[in-house]
């Protein structure tokens, strides 16, 4: 059994430095049935809790439709309990008490999930998975009253099974906030054999007042059918949604994801800063002085215009006489 048990614990406790994107937490409320040999046997319907951890995307898809997550968990499931009355304990007083027995099982399992539809609001699922279950059968006894120097109640365990499982299972998750989903699963999980009380061959011997009589039954298979419906919640910060301004997606520079290095022999030092020069402290202002009036213009005083004399003409020739 240790072979099954600790390989699931180690991959458990490594899963989360493999895996990438959104985990989430799930509890649930699970409804257990027999089947086959068991049920036949007389073990009775159960019901429980349980939760578990599911991890982000493990493998990449280019259009996101499937994804592939790992998934585990804890379930603790009670199927059922018979009580004896009116019995007579072994104290001085020989006081009166009961005696309850209760089968249960608890398990862990461990398996990938596929999830279809990783886009959409309404995901439809499927995994496997390997459990390690525990089928328990305890026994309770109780005293009617307080009695001094007396435990009012103790329990001791009966019949103890450790039995390696595996199964299937198909669900549905409906996202109902961007951080919540309603999860719905159906598994079916197959296992060896166990033993356990038969809780209807449970009663009071008759010959004895204080004691009991029941039943250790065998079953050579230890099949259940499982549903489970709670509530998923992603952990860690949501993603925001993109924004466009447009229909047309805005064009992205793509990051450079090269991994060249460059590394030179002797790096350059760096500039020195510019000394930066002092600033003066700032003056007080005054306001400006008004500019002095301008004095009134005096009037020019014109100078009299200079007469020139006028040459007087030159005489004429006188023309010679004309003899004829």
């Amino acid at each position: 059994m240790n072979k099954i048990f600790y390989p699931l614990i180690a991959l458990a406790f490594l899963l989360p430095a493999k895996v990438y994107a959104q985990p989430s937490i799930g509890f649930y409320f699970n409804g257990s049935y027999p089947l086959g040999k068991l049920k036949n046997s007389g073990y009775r319907n159960g019901a429980g809790i349980s939760f578990e951890f599911i991890s982000g995307p493990v493998l990449k898809n280019r259009r996101n439709s499937v994804q592939m997550r790992i998934g585990g968990g804890f379930e603790f499931l009670n199927y059922g309990s018979a009580k004896v009355k009116d019995l007579v304990f072994n104290t001085p007083n020989n006081d009166l008490g009961y005696v309850t027995f209760k089968n249960s099982m608890s398990s862990f399992y461990l398996g990938p999930k596929f999830v279809f539809n990783a886009g959409g609001v309404v995901r439809p699922y499927i995994d496997v998975f390997g459990a390690v279950r525990g089928f328990n059968t305890t026994l309770t006894s109780t005293f009617n009253e307080e009695i001094p120097e007396y435990e009012r109640s103790t329990s001791k365990r009966l019949l103890r099974n450790t039995v390696a499982h595996y199964g299937a299972s198909t669900g549905l998750l409906i996202g109902l906030t961007r951080r919540m989903e309603f999860d719905l699963r159906f598994s079916y999980s197959r296992g060896g054999s166990i033993k356990f009380a038969g809780l209807n061959t449970v009663g009071k011997d008759p010959d004895f007042e204080s004691n009991y009589t029941y039943r250790e039954i065998k079953s050579p298979v230890s099949d259940v059918f499982i549903f489970r419906l709670g509530l998923s919640i992603k952990l860690g910060p949501l993603k925001d949604k993109k924004k466009s301004s447009s229909s047309a997606p805005a064009y992205q520079i793509p990051p450079d994801t090269s991994t060249k290095t460059y590394t030179n022999p002797k790096p350059a030092p760096p500039p020195k800063p510019a000394p930066v020069p002092p600033t003066p402290p700032k003056k007080k202002t005054e306001p400006a002085p008004e500019p002095p009036k301008p004095a009134p213009a005096t009037p020019e005083k014109k100078k009299p215009a200079e007469v020139k004399p006028v040459p007087k003409p030159k005489p004429e020739p006188e023309e010679p006489p004309i003899n004829y």
